[in-house]
């Protein structure tokens, strides 16, 4: 419970020092021919019969994850990016099936499951 660590006393002695590493509003980008993004790309067609839409961003998620824990990074989610962190945002049920199909072909892709 939040209001008991925050009356722990050992946290009080030993108060969190939390730090930003790297530079979040840095983007990081991948190629387009880039394997993974062909493998997202694929996978979205396959689960939902349409193309993708790209577009280039930022993220402090994405960048510490390429920048410090060395793999491939792209964003893409269920819905609008304007109702994304905002006031009432929201997800749409059929927006949200839609993007976990496309999350499970990339994995089962991307870890072999799947074939070319």
């Amino acid at each position: 419970h939040l209001a008991n660590a925050l009356d722990s006393p050992w946290l009080r002695s030993h108060p969190p020092d939390v730090r930003p590493i790297g530079r979040f509003l840095e983007s990081t980008s991948l190629p387009i021919e880039h394997k993974f993004v062909r493998t997202v790309h694929e996978a979205h067609r396959m689960a939902l019969g349409d193309e993708s839409r790209m577009a280039v961003g930022t993220s402090g998620d994405g960048y510490v994850y390429a920048n410090y824990g060395a793999m491939p990074v792209i964003e893409m989610g269920p819905g609008p990016v304007h109702r994304a962190h905002a006031p009432d945002e929201y997800i749409a049920v059929d927006e949200l099936m839609a993007a976990t199909k496309v999350i499970a072909l990339t994995i089962a892709h991307w870890c072999g499951g799947l074939t070319d």
